[in-house]
Protein backbone atom coordinates (compact mmCIF):
# COMPACT_ATOMS: atom_id res chain seq x y z
CA UNK A 1 0.00 0.00 0.00
CA UNK A 2 1.04 3.47 -1.23
CA UNK A 3 1.58 6.03 2.14
CA UNK A 4 1.26 9.37 -0.09
CA UNK A 5 -1.47 10.69 -2.01
CA UNK A 6 -1.11 14.01 -4.75
CA UNK A 7 -4.25 15.62 -4.29
CA UNK A 8 -4.27 18.06 -7.29
CA UNK A 9 -7.50 20.36 -7.51
CA UNK A 10 -7.99 22.18 -10.53
CA UNK A 11 -10.85 24.27 -12.69
CA UNK A 12 -10.04 24.44 -16.31
CA UNK A 13 -6.41 23.83 -16.68
CA UNK A 14 -6.37 21.94 -20.17
CA UNK A 15 -3.48 20.14 -20.78
CA UNK A 16 -1.49 21.00 -17.62
CA UNK A 17 -3.14 18.51 -15.73
CA UNK A 18 -1.76 15.77 -17.63
CA UNK A 19 1.45 17.30 -17.73
CA UNK A 20 1.57 17.79 -14.14
CA UNK A 21 0.27 13.86 -13.66
CA UNK A 22 2.34 12.44 -16.09
CA UNK A 23 5.73 14.11 -13.97
CA UNK A 24 4.29 12.72 -10.94
CA UNK A 25 4.38 9.10 -12.44
CA UNK A 26 8.06 9.80 -14.64
CA UNK A 27 9.47 10.70 -10.89
CA UNK A 28 7.38 8.24 -8.89
CA UNK A 29 5.66 5.57 -10.57
CA UNK A 30 3.24 3.87 -9.14
CA UNK A 31 4.37 4.64 -5.34
CA UNK A 32 2.33 7.77 -5.03
CA UNK A 33 -1.56 7.01 -5.51
CA UNK A 34 -2.83 10.67 -7.57
CA UNK A 35 -6.17 12.14 -6.63
CA UNK A 36 -7.47 14.75 -9.30
CA UNK A 37 -10.42 17.23 -8.16
CA UNK A 38 -11.68 18.97 -10.99
CA UNK A 39 -13.70 21.98 -9.63
CA UNK A 40 -16.45 21.95 -12.56
CA UNK A 41 -14.31 22.61 -15.41
CA UNK A 42 -16.11 23.62 -18.27
CA UNK A 43 -13.21 23.49 -21.05
CA UNK A 44 -13.21 20.79 -23.82
CA UNK A 45 -10.54 18.40 -21.88
CA UNK A 46 -11.40 14.81 -21.19
CA UNK A 47 -9.89 15.15 -17.74
CA UNK A 48 -11.77 11.43 -16.38
CA UNK A 49 -9.48 10.15 -19.77
CA UNK A 50 -6.30 11.34 -18.20
CA UNK A 51 -6.57 9.96 -14.86
CA UNK A 52 -7.38 6.51 -16.58
CA UNK A 53 -4.12 6.60 -18.36
CA UNK A 54 -2.33 7.34 -15.62
CA UNK A 55 -4.05 5.36 -13.06
CA UNK A 56 -5.16 7.91 -10.86
CA UNK A 57 -8.33 9.00 -8.90
CA UNK A 58 -10.98 11.54 -10.23
CA UNK A 59 -13.62 13.14 -8.71
CA UNK A 60 -16.05 15.69 -10.33
CA UNK A 61 -17.46 18.62 -8.30
CA UNK A 62 -21.02 18.99 -10.13
CA UNK A 63 -20.77 23.16 -8.83
CA UNK A 64 -17.97 24.83 -8.28
CA UNK A 65 -16.41 24.72 -5.02
CA UNK A 66 -13.35 26.98 -4.81
CA UNK A 67 -9.98 25.67 -4.64
CA UNK A 68 -9.83 25.64 -0.62
CA UNK A 69 -12.96 23.20 -0.70
CA UNK A 70 -11.54 21.03 -3.19
CA UNK A 71 -8.71 20.63 -1.22
CA UNK A 72 -10.88 19.60 1.74
CA UNK A 73 -12.80 17.51 -0.56
CA UNK A 74 -9.82 15.51 -1.75
CA UNK A 75 -7.95 15.64 1.80
CA UNK A 76 -11.15 13.53 2.61
CA UNK A 77 -10.94 11.13 -0.03
CA UNK A 78 -7.28 10.33 0.82
CA UNK A 79 -7.15 6.64 1.61
CA UNK A 80 -2.87 7.20 2.72
CA UNK A 81 -1.88 8.18 5.70
CA UNK A 82 0.18 11.48 4.13
CA UNK A 83 -0.74 13.50 1.30
CA UNK A 84 0.91 16.35 -0.37
CA UNK A 85 -1.05 19.00 -2.15
CA UNK A 86 -0.16 20.03 -5.87
CA UNK A 87 -1.53 22.80 -8.47
CA UNK A 88 -2.57 21.25 -11.81
CA UNK A 89 0.49 23.00 -13.01
CA UNK A 90 3.33 21.84 -11.39
CA UNK A 91 6.43 19.72 -12.94
CA UNK A 92 8.74 17.30 -10.74
CA UNK A 93 11.93 16.47 -11.55
CA UNK A 94 13.50 14.65 -8.70
CA UNK A 95 13.24 10.58 -8.76
CA UNK A 96 12.29 9.80 -5.76
CA UNK A 97 11.13 12.88 -3.78
CA UNK A 98 8.22 10.74 -2.44
CA UNK A 99 10.69 8.60 -0.43
CA UNK A 100 11.81 11.74 1.20
CA UNK A 101 8.37 13.12 1.98
CA UNK A 102 7.28 9.73 3.56
CA UNK A 103 10.41 9.72 5.25
CA UNK A 104 9.76 12.99 6.85
CA UNK A 105 6.57 12.78 7.70
CA UNK A 106 7.51 9.06 9.03
CA UNK A 107 9.69 10.70 11.10
CA UNK A 108 7.04 13.26 13.00
CA UNK A 109 3.72 12.50 11.69
CA UNK A 110 2.56 15.65 13.58
CA UNK A 111 4.40 17.85 11.34
CA UNK A 112 3.48 20.20 8.38
CA UNK A 113 5.69 21.06 5.93
CA UNK A 114 6.52 23.41 3.93
CA UNK A 115 8.62 23.03 0.44
CA UNK A 116 10.54 25.42 -2.09
CA UNK A 117 9.58 25.68 -5.47
CA UNK A 118 11.41 27.76 -8.82
CA UNK A 119 9.90 29.28 -11.11
CA UNK A 120 10.65 28.19 -14.66
CA UNK A 121 10.02 29.74 -18.24
CA UNK A 122 8.05 28.97 -21.34
CA UNK A 123 10.97 27.17 -22.27
CA UNK A 124 11.78 25.02 -18.52
CA UNK A 125 14.32 27.33 -17.84
CA UNK A 126 14.82 28.45 -14.40
CA UNK A 127 14.18 31.87 -14.08
CA UNK A 128 15.93 34.90 -11.61
CA UNK A 129 13.49 35.08 -9.01
CA UNK A 130 14.80 38.22 -7.61
CA UNK A 131 14.15 40.19 -11.03
CA UNK A 132 10.84 38.51 -11.89
CA UNK A 133 8.99 40.83 -9.50
CA UNK A 134 5.29 41.04 -9.09
CA UNK A 135 5.25 38.62 -12.31
CA UNK A 136 6.05 35.57 -9.61
CA UNK A 137 3.19 35.29 -7.10
CA UNK A 138 0.83 32.18 -6.33
CA UNK A 139 -1.78 34.28 -8.83
CA UNK A 140 -0.19 33.94 -11.88
CA UNK A 141 -0.99 30.37 -12.53
CA UNK A 142 0.80 30.01 -15.89
CA UNK A 143 4.43 29.68 -14.09
CA UNK A 144 5.66 26.23 -13.83
CA UNK A 145 7.60 25.15 -10.89
CA UNK A 146 10.26 22.83 -9.89
CA UNK A 147 9.65 20.93 -6.47
CA UNK A 148 12.69 21.14 -4.48
CA UNK A 149 11.87 18.26 -1.81
CA UNK A 150 15.27 18.96 0.55
CA UNK A 151 14.43 22.70 0.95
CA UNK A 152 11.61 23.75 3.49
CA UNK A 153 11.57 27.31 3.05
CA UNK A 154 8.33 28.20 1.03
CA UNK A 155 4.73 28.35 1.83
CA UNK A 156 3.41 27.03 -1.38
CA UNK A 157 3.16 22.60 -1.57
CA UNK A 158 1.73 21.57 2.07
CA UNK A 159 1.70 18.04 3.12
CA UNK A 160 0.19 16.56 6.46
CA UNK A 161 -0.54 13.30 7.71
CA UNK A 162 -4.22 13.12 8.51
CA UNK A 163 -3.72 13.10 12.18
CA UNK A 164 -1.95 16.50 11.72
CA UNK A 165 -4.77 17.67 10.08
CA UNK A 166 -7.38 16.48 12.92
CA UNK A 167 -5.56 18.46 15.48
CA UNK A 168 -5.39 21.59 13.54
CA UNK A 169 -8.98 21.34 12.69
CA UNK A 170 -9.66 20.92 16.14
CA UNK A 171 -7.44 23.52 17.40
CA UNK A 172 -9.50 26.16 15.14
CA UNK A 173 -13.18 24.64 16.11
Amino acid sequence: MNKLTAIIPFLNEGAEIERTVASIRETAGDQVNILLINDCSQDDTDYEAVARQYHAHYHYNTSRQGVARSRDIGVGLCETPYFILFDGHMRLYHNNWWNAVTEALGNNDRAVYCLKCYPLDEQFRLTNVQSMGAKYSALNKRRFKIFEVHQFLKLYFIFLSHRSQNIIQSHFE
